[in-house]
């Protein structure tokens, strides 16, 4: 039996970069060997730079493989400094990982946390596809697609527990 792992990619492009980027690198890590589920959060707007939280849930075994693996292709988006993975908590991206599966299992139970997980995987690719047919004239589009379907589906899973900042999920 095979143990699974996540990891977690935090990165920052420009606006304009972010359907060309999201697309090719959700591609990309789709079909990549022992990659079982993935989904993205748009965390942040920072200096006029987009701010992506995308989890990738993999075979542990894989696991350093495919962070090498997504690693290089950002690479051929972004330079080095835009983006970390797995970021440790000195790092500045690390404020950016959004929550940890432990603590999200603790809390609220393991089949919660698997509905929780299987939405944002949902919502993820309907983004992804959405921006593959050009829906999308601009970043805050993708952000409010993303914003609305989480905000309703916090309120029906976890009404007590749900807070939210401005628009975005906490």
């Amino acid at each position: 039996m095979t143990s699974d792992d996540w990891c977690v990619v935090v990165f920052k492009c420009k606006p304009d970069k972010v359907e060309n980027l999201l697309v090719d690198l959700y591609s990309f890590v789709e079909d990549l060997r022992g990659v079982k589920n993935m989904h993205f959060l748009i965390r942040d707007r920072v200096e006029n730079e987009v701010v992506f939280s995308f989890r990738v849930l993999v075979e542990a075994k894989d696991k350093e493989a495919i962070k090498s693996k997504i690693a290089y292709k950002l690479r051929s988006f972004i330079s080095k400094n835009r983006f970390a993975i797995d970021p440790s908590k000195r790092s500045s991206f690390a404020k950016y990982v959004a929550w940890s599966p432990e603590e999200r299992i603790a809390e609220f139970g393991k089949r919660k946390f698997a509905r929780f997980c299987r939405l944002l995987s949902q919502m993820s690719r309907l983004v992804v596809e959405m921006a593959k047919k050009n829906y999308f004239d601009s970043a805050e589009r993708v952000e409010m697609a993303q914003c609305h379907v989480m905000d309703a589906w916090m309120h029906r899973i976890w009404p007590s527990k749900h807070k939210t900042h401005g628009n975005w999920i906490l």
